[in-house]
Formats: C-alpha cells, structure tokens, sequence
C-alpha cells in the first residue's frame, strides 16, 4: 500500500507540474477561419458553424464551443473571443449556430448540437483535426447543450434523424468545459411558464419533459472528464445547479471539477481567465486518464506473462516480445505509447502491486525519478 501511495502522489505531483509548465511555456498556434460554413439543414432552417484552424503539422484536438442565450436567441459569433483563445492553444474549435425556440422548442437543440459533433468528426481530416479528441465547451443554454453531449448516448433518445455518412460516428464528446449551466431544472417553480417557450408544457404539465431536458438525469460511470464553472452571484441560474451535476459526477465515480466564483451570469463569461483556467483543469484530468489507461494495460499484459511464464518479465524488452509474438497481441506502436511519456510526467507507472519487477526501475527509475524530467 505504501509502495502506490508513494508512486500515486509522484504521478499527481508531475502532472500538476507538467499542466502549470505547459501553461506558462505554451506555445501558441497561428490560426486561420473557415466562416459561415453549412453543417446542417432542412426544410425550414439552415445552420452554419465557424471552424478555427490552428497550423499544426499534427491533428489537433477538437472544441465544439457552443453559445448561450435561453435556448432562443444567440449565435456562433457570441463564442468569437473564447474560440480565438481555444484556437490559440492548438485546438480546432467549431463554433457552431443552432435552431433556436420558440419557432423550433426542445429537442430540436440537442440534435443540432448532436449532428455537429458528428459532422467535424467526418470531416476531420479537411480541417486536420483528431476524430478521437473531441471537447465540447459552452456557456448558460450552450453549456446546459455541452453537457448532455458529454452525458447522452444513442439509448437515451436525444439522437434525432441521423442520416449517412454521419451515422457510423458517436455524438458523444470526450470531455466537457460547461460555464453557468443549468443542469437540472428543480428551481424552476412547477406552475412556471418560464421555460414553455422551449420545453412546451409547465413542469407540473410534463414533469418528464423537464427531467429528459437535464443532464443530470444522464450522469453515468462512462461519462468523460468535465469542468464545470459557475457564479454564486448568478441570479439566473442558480448555483445548486451545477452542485448537483458535481455531486452526480461524484456519486458515478466521473471526474469532475467544479469552480466557483463571486460572479453574476454574464461576468462570469466574459471573464476569459475561466476559461484559460478551466481549459488548463480539463487538460490535466486528461492527462491523468490517459495515464490511469495506460497503467492498466501495462498491467494486463505483466499479469499475462505471469500467468505463461510463472513469473514476472525482466525488461520492457522481454515483455514486448511475449506480446508482439501473439496473434492478438498489440502492435509496437500501442506497446511504445504505453513505455513512454516519462518525461511529461504520464508515464504508466503500471507497477503498483508489482513492485519487485525489474521493469519497475527500468521505467520510471528509483524511487521515481523518471517521472519529472
């Protein structure tokens, strides 16, 4: 126990160390836009998004960012600022319009939302983005649309018409920066009126239509990493609400943090430092999955050599080769990823619970020191 203990608060250490380095010393990505591009339509509507393209010689992740305004009013335009700082930061941000109540009332958001992350994940390689790092990010109603992206699969009903080529392509992001959401709607009075330009009926009318519209209803130990900001001085949405998405996130074993501020509705978006701040916490959650990932599969293939050889591997190279001879082994590429990143402090540590093998020194060296270079 000590043995992981230690080796656990080494790998934390590193990977704050590494997320503060890589935000002082970040390099920052020329970009260019592609505006007013059409990524959906139909008989009464048509929906443009714009992409901002950083120059990379590599894919670069995605952010879907999606804007605010009740779910009636708004466009792309309003996330100009914070897509500018995304794409800044090496990420291929769609901003993205979608059809807004009363004329088009819920769900017709959530399949807008839904379709645009298929839509960048189909044309990826136009815009040189990865299919497999797509984040959504947004604000009050965008941020209420982000999450359910983050919460909802293809049993949950929110999927709408899906039409080829986008049907072989998940509508589920991979992490989730959501500002000033409403994640459920238990302060909105039953009797209200409030929101029946959008959901349609009074919550007393539809009770189920209200819980359907809330992310939290969704929150399952599958859900991707989030970060979820908030103002207490918010008088539109009030701060129990995301303190209920954190407290499912945290019932369902997800990752999620939850940052609150002294800020009203709207200081709290245009304060961009909550999103630089934010998009820096999301980062190191990653970091730190993707590390848990690849401890357990290093993991996996020690204990099947054990269980062939009736004993550990002496080197990284012994294990490669058990590996690589069998059929359904994996390739050197995936055995690499799994043996390096010491240095960015990921490194797959993969020996807790196994501490007396020799690959233990091999990788991450004694007592660790591996892990800060």
């Amino acid at each position: 126990m000590y043995f992981r203990f230690l080796i656990f608060s080494v790998l934390i250490f590193s990977l704050l160390k590494t997320v503060n380095a890589q935000e002082t010393e970040r390099v920052r990505f020329k970009h260019e836009k592609h505006g007013a591009i059409v990524f959906a339509s139909g008989e009464d509507y048509e929906l443009k998004c714009d992409i901002y393209q950083p120059k990379s010689d590599e894919p670069r992740p995605v952010m879907l960012a999606i804007h605010g305004g009740a779910w009636t009013t708004g466009t792309k335009f309003a996330m100009y600022r914070h897509a500018r700082i995304l794409a800044n930061r090496g990420y291929v941000v769609m901003a993205i319009n979608y059809r807004l109540a009363p004329k088009h009332k819920w769900p017709a958001q959530i399949h807008d939302c839904k379709h645009a992350v298929r839509w960048i994940r189909e044309h990826a390689k136009e815009y040189n983005a990865d299919p497999d790092r797509v984040y959504a990010f947004g604000y009050s109603a965008g941020a209420h649309l982000a999450s359910l992206l983050a919460t909802t699969d293809k049993d949950d009903g929110l999927e709408g018409e899906v039409q080829q080529p986008y049907a072989k392509h998940s509508s589920r992001v991979d992490g989730l920066i959501a500002g000033g959401a409403p994640m459920e709607f238990s302060w909105i009075d039953a009797q209200s009126t409030t929101l029946t330009y959008w959901l349609g009926e009074t919550k007393a009318a539809n009770p189920q239509r209200y819980a359907k519209a809330s992310p939290v209803t969704y929150v399952t130990n599958d859900d991707p990493v989030a970060v979820v900001f908030h103002g207490t001085s918010d008088t539109l949405v009030p701060a129990t609400s995301p303190e209920e998405f954190a407290k499912c996130c945290e019932k369902a074993d997800v990752e999620c943090q939850l940052i609150l501020t002294r800020d009203g509705h709207a200081s709290a978006f245009t304060r961009t430092s909550l999103l630089i701040d934010s998009l820096a916490r999301l980062e190191g959650l990653l970091a730190k999955q993707e590390c848990y990932e690849r401890m357990e599969r290093m993991i996996n293939w020690i204990e099947e050599f054990k269980m062939a050889h009736n004993r550990l591997p002496k080197s990284a190279t012994e294990l490669e080769t058990f590996l690589i001879l069998r059929d359904d082994g994996p390739d050197v590429s995936e055995f690499a990823d799994a043996m390096t990143s010491n240095r960015d402090g990921h490194s797959f540590i993969v020996r807790w619970g196994i501490a007396e093998s020799p690959i233990v020194s091999e990788s991450v060296g004694i007592d660790g020191e591996k892990l800060s270079r």
